[in-house]
């Protein structure tokens, strides 16, 4: 009796095999593809069987790969405060030392400082953080009458971080010159807006005061507009000739610091302010501003927006010429988007035609040009 329970346990192991062969699909299934022999139904291998033999359990399987399970809330808070700590900090810190440098230690100015910390930053950090540290430096330009002190200005390196991150995680205004003195701006209102709450700001600060005489501003605006031009045409020429001689040394941060450094060393505070704008003007990208013809445009643009703010932002604002920057481009790409349009209706210009035409199972495209508005050529397709 026992030998027949050993012998019976013996061939039940060795028959599992065959089970789980037996419970596999079968060529007749809906799930196998192919001609199979129905008389061969129970040899049919794994082998014999594509990837449709298992739907579900490899669909499942792909699911669990591609969407893993979701962590936990405060994990994806501690990643996303780690991978957002290293701008955080370099933006606060480059926001301390420029006002640091500005209106304490050396007291360089706010367009010198900026342009110290932002060269340096250029040379020793990676360009993301680079960029992080330039749009510190606007924040830091900031004079004592709006941000009161050291502590103050480390908050407001907290603030001008999480404005940047806003502007990243939403995309707004990328591409757009002045972008960056626009967040530092931003931080700074929302701090003195803020700390006016709590403590009585200075007499010498106020979001808005007395508007100029327009005469006075007439007057000073040739002026303006020629040194924003000098300053935007400056910092490209400082990326050509240094675009074969060091890629830190001719990025656009490093080619801001050198063209605020240059104009504050050598020109009066008057001329030094719109040449630091000009160089905003000019990190625009291509999409935005194309060429010198629109350089030259935007400067002026520039220049009209420094003197409308002039009863605005005062005291010392951080980052207020990197908003005056910011809507030079933004009104000159709103001109050439309304004037160009025009400008092409009235010339006739039309888009090139393009016609399909399937090659086998690939479609082929050919673009026909069109040498007369009312005429339109064809060409036939061969091959």
């Amino acid at each position: 009796m026992k030998l027949t329970m050993r012998a019976l346990g013996i061939v039940a192991v060795a028959a599992l095999p065959l089970t789980s062969a037996w419970s596999l699909p079968t060529p007749t299934s809906k799930y196998v593809t192919g001609n199979v022999n129905p008389k061969r139904r129970r040899y049919q291998s794994t082998r014999h069987l594509s990837n449709e033999a298992f739907p579900t359990q490899i669909s499942n399987e792909n699911a669990a790969l591609a969407n893993p399970p979701s962590s936990h809330p405060l994990d994806r808070i501690l990643n996303t405060v780690l991978s957002a700590a290293p701008s955080a900090i370099t933006i606060t810190a480059a926001t301390m030392a420029t006002f640091a440098l500005n209106n304490y230690f050396l007291k360089l100015g706010p367009v010198l400082s900026s342009s110290v910390i932002g060269l340096l930053s250029a040379i020793v950090l990676p360009p993301k953080l680079a960029l992080a540290a330039l749009c510190g430096s606007f924040a830091g330009m900031a004079k004592t009458a709006v941000i009161p002190g050291v502590a103050p200005s480390a908050a407001l390196g907290f603030i001008c971080a999480l404005t940047m991150s806003l502007f990243d995680k939403k995309s707004w205004l990328v591409g757009v010159g002045g972008r960056l003195g626009f967040i530092a701006q931003c931080a700074c209102t929302l701090q003195f807006i803020v700390f006016s709450l709590f403590v009585a700001p200075s007499s010498n600060a106020a979001l808005l005061g007395p508007f100029p005489p327009v005469t006075g501003l007439i007057k000073s605006f040739p002026q303006i507009a020629l040194f924003t031009a000098v300053g935007a045409f400056g910092m490209q020429y400082w990326k050509r000739i240094m675009s074969g001689a060091s890629a830190r040394l001719s990025s656009p941060v490093a080619a801001v610091g050198v063209t605020g450094a240059v104009a504050a060393i050598t020109l009066p505070p008057a001329a030094a302010g719109p040449a630091f704008c000009g160089s905003f003007v000019a990190m625009a990208s291509p999409a935005k501003v194309p060429d010198r013809r629109g350089l030259l445009l935007a400067s002026v643009f520039a220049a009209l927006a420094q003197q409308s703010l002039a009863g605005a932002l005062l005291g010392g604002w951080g980052g207020k010429l990197g908003t005056a920057a910011l809507m030079g481009v933004l009104a000159y790409t709103y001109v050439d988007g309304v004037f160009g349009a025009k400008d092409d209706e009235e010339s006739g210009v039309e888009e090139p035609e393009v016609k399909m035409k399937d090659v086998g199972k690939v479609e082929k495209r050919v673009e026909v040009p069109v040498e007369e508005p009312k005429k339109k050529l064809t060409k036939k397709l061969t091959g």
